[in-house]
């Protein structure tokens, strides 16, 4: 097999396990140039075995709608990882927790696989990673199925939400405003956010730190009424408290 060939079946390799890559990691990773792999990308998406996106390429099996939300996935991963770490880390044996939707609360999935807990979830991948699991009761709220949320939303989500006691609501946010509060452009999960901090002992909020100082649509969240604030450090995460966590 020509070295073009290996590079290509690799980069296949890559794409069915992580559905979507960037241009630069897979240059990083095969050790050649971000033009090499536009030319390889090319000639598999004219194969029919890839779809080109800006700025990389995602398996063909994967549907439009995924698109988006794979590609968010991967961005600051091991950022992600590192604030999922810190965050489980918080959640305690036998607490009833809320998981908000997106793609840095879903990176503490990993880490809360051997709890016993209940969790309480709009996330369609949330539920996808954690039912099933020994010692993990998992509800899915339901609601209007969001594909291109991956979520589930509307007033009958928010109704069986209110439903629940929670211990923890683990927040995600489009930007971070450390004045202001949080903010995130999808209106229709604003006021289930808003419901699952109300409803908590604790709120905590998720966000890597190129979301410190991004403006947003919608601030849905004084920082008076978030505990602590959790985003990614140079060795480990750091977690700050805020509000309720100071007095």
């Amino acid at each position: 097999m020509h070295a073009a060939e290996l590079r290509r079946k690799r980069i296949l390799d890559v794409l069915a396990r992580d559905q979507y890559e960037s241009i630069q990691a897979l240059s990083a990773a095969l050790r050649v140039s971000a033009m090499t792999i536009r030319r390889d990308l090319d000639r598999l998406e004219a194969e029919g075995l890839i779809r080109r996106t800006h700025g990389g390429a995602v398996s063909e099996s994967l549907g439009l709608v995924d698109l988006d939300y794979a590609a968010r996935r991967s961005q600051n991963a091991k950022a992600k990882r590192q604030i999922g770490e810190a965050a489980a880390a918080l959640v305690q044996d036998e607490e009833i927790i809320f998981l908000d939707a997106g793609s840095t609360v879903l990176a503490m999935t990993e880490f809360l696989m051997h709890k016993h807990i209940t969790v309480v979830t709009h996330s369609l991948p949330v539920v996808d990673k954690l039912a099933g699991r020994e010692g993990l009761e998992v509800f899915l709220l339901g609601g209007q199925v969001r594909r291109d949320l991956m979520s589930v939303v509307g007033y009958r989500t928010e109704e069986t939400l209110a439903a629940f006691h929670l211990d923890k609501a683990f927040l995600g946010t489009a930007g971070m405003d450390l004045k202001r509060g949080p903010n995130h452009s999808t209106p229709e999960e604003i006021p289930l956010k808003k419901l699952a901090a109300r409803l908590a002992k604790q709120v905590i909020l998720l966000a890597d730190r190129g979301k410190i100082g991004r403006p947003g649509t919608i601030y849905f969240l004084p920082i008076t009424g978030i505990d602590y604030f959790i985003t990614d450090g140079k060795t480990a995460a750091e977690v700050k408290p805020l509000g309720r966590a100071r007095e």
